[in-house]
């Protein structure tokens, strides 16, 4: 699929995956991650964004649905480039002010997501340890 925006791009040190974020509208955007595998050859792995927002949607009251200006605001990868971490946002659509920050550590090893972080506007943050 072509987008009328350019896509902004990292790869992980070890230089085996690519992350890749797309704007897709206004204030949208998707995550689309790829393993780069022997000889160069690059794959997607499939339904990336997808599932990071069903992990999101399953420890939030907010889902992805009732947001607006979604998409990833940052990421880094760990040292070893054994995972990548993920900070998802969005605003909640019904009131001003108001949405979450999600923060997501991705095994790229075990391909499991896990919790670091999830504050939702004018909440506690609920911080878990999860390095």
């Amino acid at each position: 699929m072509g987008w009328a925006w350019p896509g902004i791009y990292s790869i992980s040190r070890d230089e085996n995956w690519l992350f890749r974020t797309q704007k897709t509208g206004s204030g949208d955007s998707t995550a689309i991650l790829y393993r780069i595998e022997d000889l160069g050859r690059v794959s997607e792995v499939i339904g990336f964004d997808e599932m990071i927002w069903r992990f999101s949607d399953a420890i939030s009251r907010w889902k992805q649905e009732d947001l607006y200006h979604t998409g990833v605001e940052s990421i880094d990868w760990s040292a070893d480039s054994s995972a990548l971490e993920i900070t998802l946002k969005g605003s909640l659509a019904s009131k001003s002010g108001e949405g979450i920050v999600c923060g997501i550590r991705y095994d790229l090893k075990t391909i499991e997501p896990q919790l670091l972080r999830l504050r939702m506007n004018r909440e506690a943050e609920r911080v878990v340890d999860g390095r």
